[in-house]
């Protein structure tokens, strides 16, 4: 389990590396994947694409890799798999957007920010409403 914590920690590293290097037009971020600023609260973690479970069930490794992996605060990581419980369907395009972020392997440009950036506002929107109809329904 050691050696795997270290994986994680590693890619994450190597995460932060590629996609947060900024540019002139484009400065560092410290933001994840869904649009969330990390820091001391809302620490880096490692988020399976295909799921660890998917990878074990099919007999592959499920050791973190950059190609299936997303780089998700904690509490961006919660959110996805709190919207994964009652929106499938947004779960499945942050995951898409996760891997196209990986095959472009560099600094998000302006425009995948701005699709990042709608996803989470659809996001937030989804979870108030589910949240409201749970409250609804008691």
């Amino acid at each position: 389990m050691k050696n795997k914590q270290k994986k994680y920690k590693l890619v994450l590293n190597e995460m932060k590396k590629i996609y947060y290097a900024g540019s002139e037009d484009l400065p560092t971020y410290n933001l994840d994947w869904m649009g969330c600023e990390i820091d001391e609260y809302n620490y880096p973690t490692y988020h399976h694409i295909t799921k660890a479970s998917e990878l074990r069930e099919k007999n592959e490794n499920d050791i973190a890799t950059l190609e299936n992996g997303a780089y998700l605060g904690t509490q961006s990581h919660e959110s996805l798999h709190y919207i994964e419980t009652f929106d499938p369907k947004l779960y499945n395009a942050w995951n898409k957007m996760f891997l196209y972020i990986n095959k472009t392997n560099k600094h998000p440009d302006k425009e995948t920010w701005n699709n990042i950036f709608d996803l989470l506002n659809i996001s937030i929107i989804a979870i108030e409403n589910h949240e409201k109809n749970k409250k609804r329904n008691k």
